[in-house]
């Protein structure tokens, strides 16, 4: 396990979750990461939430596809580090819990992957959890605050 995955440990120890909360949400956004940096596609798709693989399954392939293909054609490749939680909320069964995930973009030529710095961006991750934090999944920023995906009245970070 890479050493930014402790900093999630500490930063919920002084929130309202249970250890077994924060022991389950750890180990899921761990998952989430790796699949999401290691190119494997249906893991991804598993870890993200139902309600948005089943929007961008009704808008169709094309959409679905840009959404869930981790390989673009032009060798452009993406990963993410560093969730910080920001803001946990909780109602009944529900927890929502707020990240802020550096995204970094770089490519691949033949042998090389390369970066700069100013290819990284801040983005927000939501992981959320109806099982009173046993299983978590998530959505970006975007799909969060989509009406179509999640109702406003079912947002607990607003």
């Amino acid at each position: 396990m890479k050493w930014y995955y402790f900093l999630i440990v500490f930063a919920l120890g002084a929130c309202s979750l249970s250890a077994n909360q924060e022991a389950a949400l750890n180990e899921a956004v761990s998952m989430y990461v790796e699949a999401y940096n290691d190119g494997y596609e249906k893991e991804y798709t598993g870890f993200t939430h139902p309600n948005v693989v089943g929007y961008y399954m009704l808008l169709g392939d094309s959409a679905f596809q840009q959404k869930f293909d981790l390989y673009s054609e032009d060798d452009n490749y993406s990963y993410l580090h560093d969730p910080q939680v920001r803001e946990i909320e909780t109602r009944e069964n529900e927890i929502h819990v707020k990240y802020n995930i550096i995204s970094v973009e770089g490519y691949y030529d033949d042998y090389f992957y390369y970066e700069t710095e100013t290819n990284q961006t801040e983005m927000q991750l939501f992981a959320l959890s109806d099982d009173d934090g046993i299983s978590w999944f998530f959505m970006e920023e975007n799909d969060y605050f989509n009406d179509e995906i999640l109702k406003a009245n079912n947002r607990l970070i607003k």
